[in-house]
């Protein structure tokens, strides 16, 4: 631990003291009241931790819609804004997206660029592509002809495109084994992204988008003209 010796003693005699901690021989382990601490302690540490790291932003976090706690993106990168550049998190997203193979997303709504980075993707053959997309998103690419052909393009590779009939209110995009949940305003409008590795949240990511395409269908070339 790089931890002086006598930091490392008075720490071990303090938690002896309290309870959480006892000696084996060479060996300290953790009583039951230690481990109750520990589990209740680093969760909290962990939420203190993210919203100390996104300010204002953690009013952004989709928690109630998506079931995640703070807890959950702990360790987790995030991208946000800068004032020399109001778009990092859009170009951090995408330039991650270019470079995956796989790519999975249940999202309220996907700008201009990502379609195209998608569509690229998918018509060259590097992108295999699985997409849940809000109904009010798909309705409203009547009066976007690039984007809707784009969208049709895609769906007509053999990808999967469907059409949730549900007001989806948050956008996660899933690229290979990593995580991105939007951080959304009022608007709809990003202001930032969270990016997570940790296998559980990778894991809740992939259930979340297999519901979505189970309760979902496949939308049609007619249905986006």
């Amino acid at each position: 631990t790089e931890t002086p010796r006598s930091t490392l003693s008075r720490s071990l005699s303090e938690l002896e003291d309290r309870g959480w901690i006892e000696r084996d021989g060479q060996r300290y382990e953790l009583t039951t009241s230690g481990i109750l601490v520990i589990e209740q302690f680093v969760p909290l540490l962990d939420t203190v931790n993210v919203v100390q790291t996104l300010g204002e932003a953690i009013d952004l976090l989709p928690l109630n819609e998506t079931g995640l706690t703070a807890h959950h993106l702990a360790g987790a990168n995030f991208v946000t804004p800068t004032g020399l550049n109001p778009t990092a998190h859009f170009e951090y997203g995408i330039e991650r997206l270019r470079k995956a193979d796989c790519f999975r997303c249940v999202a309220r709504t996907a700008p201009p660029r990502y379609a195209e980075a998608i569509h690229q993707g998918v018509i060259s053959g590097r992108l295999t592509a699985e997409c849940v997309l809000d109904r009010t998103y798909l309705d409203d690419l009547r009066d976007e002809s690039e984007l809707k052909e784009r969208w049709n393009e895609i769906a007509n590779r053999s990808e999967t495109v469907r059409r949730s009939e549900e007001s989806i209110s948050f956008v996660l995009l899933v690229l290979d084994d990593t995580v991105h949940l939007w951080l959304c305003d009022k608007r709809g409008e990003s202001q930032g992204l969270v990016e997570s590795k940790s296998p559980d949240v990778l894991s809740w990511a992939n259930t979340t988008v297999d519901r979505y395409l189970e309760q979902t269908q496949s939308i049609e070339t007619a249905m986006v003209d």
